[in-house]
């Protein structure tokens, strides 16, 4: 639908406001997230930022990190609160949520939003199959 492969996906997990009981299961959610990744689809795994992360997250990262793969470790950042920078390297800017340092509005969060080049109104034209032949 863009007119080119879509090659590469980036996550974006905001550790925000994740408390200490919750932590944990946030620790076991990205191992899982990231073991997919590796295991399913790392042609496709492209960036997976983790921001906001609690000063104690890097520990825990760092014993994590250790049972991926190093290629799929290099594509997962873990930023602080200074995340802002770093993202608009990957992501133009219009892309990325106001809230992230972007200047993305969509209506309804841009994390709940559908907006993509399949909703545009004006798609490729889809290739029609030829007529059928008739007997003459």
């Amino acid at each position: 639908m863009v007119g080119h492969p879509v090659e590469t996906f980036c996550t974006i997990l905001d550790l925000k406001n994740v408390s200490l009981s919750n932590f944990w299961r946030v620790k076991d959610y990205v191992g899982k997230a990231t073991q997919i990744g590796q295991d399913r689809y790392p042609e496709v795994m492209g960036k997976f930022y983790i921001i906001n992360a609690p000063w104690g997250f890097g520990a825990v990262w760092s014993a994590v990190k250790g049972w991926l793969d190093p290629v799929t470790a290099a594509k997962i950042d873990v930023c602080g609160s200074d995340f802002k920078a770093k993202l608009l390297e990957q992501i133009p800017a219009e892309n990325l949520p106001k809230e992230y340092g972007g200047t993305c509005a969509c209506h309804g969060s841009c994390s709940l939003s559908d907006a993509g080049p399949w909703n545009d109104a004006e798609k490729p034209a889809e290739a029609s199959a030829p007529a059928p032949a008739t007997a003459a």
